[in-house]
């Protein structure tokens, strides 16, 4: 039996290199095998479905980019996309198991294929490895659009934060696909970014600072010293060395409790930083607390600053500049 196993996965690797032992029934013919052989080899597990009709050796760890192989070999005039594809691209999006393919016509899936139809040119397809896929950019779009809103958000911070995206990607596919779903949200995120948010929380706690004619501040800001980047905060107010956090549930959480301390405390003690946290319940539940507290922030800032008690020695880097921020004493 164990001769027999061994056989069976060397035929099948070595004669199907390209799509890494990823194979169609049909395929298999030219291995001698049968209908019946095939199913008496997934009966006893020697055969594993990867997706769609596509078959592997039980000893191939299956990947996405295997089923995404599996599904162009089921679906040859299909092209991966949406989260499949963005998993190809290593992005943090959830695999369920499924495999998005857009196709030109209507199907339905099976073998966790999951079938998608909407226009993409030529131009916007490209082959990474054995597997045709949505280029880039209009994966980025697909994602953005189309994927539940808070994973849609989600995604966009953590490119965006990377600088794996610009402002200008995201503007280019709202040109180029002002007809499709997804478009009025692609406006919002686009907005979003340009006022310096990452998330329909900050977009309203920088309506929050407005309201509270709070001045001086600037968005989604790096902050660092000698040449390194100790953090990207959410607000800064560089005159006064305070940053603003805002603690959405989603990107701060019990999870994440034990970095966000750390990092706040690099802050304070690296940088020499004033430190204030605002959650919507702050900004909806204790507005005037709220308010009232990142006005003595200010105060105190200001009164350390004057009195030389705090040393200030942070570097401060936005999109456009990079300066050292002498010492005010």
């Amino acid at each position: 039996m164990w001769c027999c196993q061994a056989m069976q996965r060397l035929i099948t690797t070595s004669t199907f290199p390209v799509t890494q032992g990823v194979f169609l029934p049909a395929m298999g013919l030219s291995l001698g095998l049968g209908a019946s052989t095939l199913r008496r080899h997934r009966a006893s597990g020697l055969y594993v479905p990867v997706s769609g009709r596509a078959l592997a050796p039980r000893d191939v760890e299956i990947t996405v980019e295997h089923r995404a192989i599996g599904a162009l070999l089921t679906w040859p005039d299909g092209v991966v996309c949406l989260r499949t594809a963005a998993c190809l691209l290593a992005w943090p999006v959830s695999d369920g198991g499924e495999t998005d393919v857009l196709v030109p016509n209507g199907r339905r899936g099976f073998g966790g294929l999951v079938p998608h139809q909407w226009g993409v040119r030529p131009t916007e397809v490209i082959r990474v490895g054995g597997v045709r896929m949505t280029d880039r950019l209009t994966t980025l779009a697909d994602c953005l659009g189309r994927l539940p809103e808070q994973e849609g958000w989600g995604l966009l911070a953590w490119l965006w934060t990377r600088d794996e995206i610009t402002a200008a990607d995201i503007e280019s596919q709202i040109d180029d696909r002002y007809h499709l779903y997804g478009v009025v949200r692609l406006r919002a995120m686009l907005a979003a970014v340009l006022d310096g948010a990452l998330s329909l929380g900050e977009v309203k706690f920088h309506e929050f600072l407005r309201e509270g004619t709070f001045v001086g501040w600037q968005a989604d800001q790096k902050v660092g010293r000698e040449g390194r980047i100790v953090a990207r905060v959410d607000v800064l107010i560089p005159d006064l060395g305070i940053v603003l956090e805002f603690d959405g549930a989603i990107a701060h959480n019990d999870a994440t409790a034990a970095k966000d301390a750390h990092r706040d405390r690099a802050l304070r003690n690296e940088l020499g930083l004033l430190v204030e946290h605002v959650t919507w319940g702050d900004m909806y539940e204790r507005p005037r607390h709220t308010v009232l507290r990142i006005r003595a922030a200010i105060e105190l800032a200001g009164a350390q600053i004057a009195a030389g008690v705090r040393p200030y020695p942070f570097l401060h880097i936005d999109r456009e500049k990079i300066w050292a921020r002498a010492d005010p004493r």
